[in-house]
């Protein structure tokens, strides 16, 4: 029996603005996003592109700019993602994922 870890997507469906990961302010933003949550980042590059990595207690999310994915969907990591697409300003998200 495999254990599998069902993975969630968060893209933008339509956009006013996309605050991408290399952008100024990004990490000062994340930082108030986040300033009452446990949380720590980290640049990281993976198999489809570099992204910040947010560690949270308990979870992570990964920021590519236009895509936001974390492993598990757990409430904190779906609640984040979530905040995430607020402050970039997206309209719409499309939800993929098991």
């Amino acid at each position: 029996m495999t254990n599998r870890k069902a993975t969630t997507t968060l893209t933008t469906a339509e956009q006013e603005s996309d605050l991408g990961i290399f952008a100024p302010g990004y990490i000062d933003q994340l930082e108030e996003l986040f300033e009452n949550w446990i949380f720590s980042m980290q640049m990281e590059s993976t198999d489809t592109g570099n992204c910040m990595r947010i560690y949270l207690e308990p979870g992570s999310v990964r920021d590519y700019g236009g895509r936001l994915t974390c492993n598990d969907g757990k409430p904190l990591e779906v609640r984040a993602m979530v905040n995430l697409a607020k402050m970039k300003g997206w309209k719409g998200i499309h939800l993929t994922g098991s």
